[in-house]
């Protein structure tokens, strides 16, 4: 692959960002999972608090992983705009360096696409899987989502 050259790019770009696509991109080429067991591990934080779901899913505190509050801050700016996208990138760049930035933001866009395809697709929900997910959707307010519109959830 050959590298992008951003020499001439409206906005100045840092080295540090450029290297660290790079090694995205290299990652991403590799056959097998993008990241070690070890990097999944560290992501999470404290080995004595286990990643809280709710929290996560209703954006409240730190969702009991390392920077969750900025990670928190930084999807639902690159989401919805809100709080405004500008301060969520760089509060979250004050705890990441520009590979872990860089890995939220690609995240976040790979949860976006696959939610767009997967709304498209109308994967419909059937008995098993609404019985193996027991009230799951309810505590984590699903229906609240725009997406639940079209959805039994939603009453769509």
């Amino acid at each position: 692959m050959q590298p992008v050259d951003l020499a001439d790019a409206l906005v100045p770009v840092d080295d540090d960002l450029l290297d660290a696509v790079g090694a995205v991109w290299s990652s991403l080429a590799r056959p097998g999972r993008w990241l070690t067991a070890a990097q999944l591990l560290a992501m999470t934080g404290d080995e004595n608090r286990s990643p809280d779901l709710v929290a996560a899913a209703h954006g409240t505190g730190d969702a009991g992983i390392r920077h969750g509050r900025q990670l928190l801050a930084l999807a639902e700016a690159l989401v919805r705009g809100a709080p405004p996208l500008a301060p969520a990138p760089a509060a979250a760049a004050e705890v990441l360096d520009a590979e872990q930035l860089l890995g939220a933001v690609a995240t976040v866009a790979a949860f976006v696409l696959l939610n767009r395809v997967s709304d498209s697709s109308g994967i419909p929900l059937d008995r098993v899987a609404m019985g193996l997910l027991d009230g799951l959707p309810e505590e984590l307010a699903l229906q609240s989502y725009a997406g639940a519109r079209r959805t039994s959830l939603g009453g769509g």
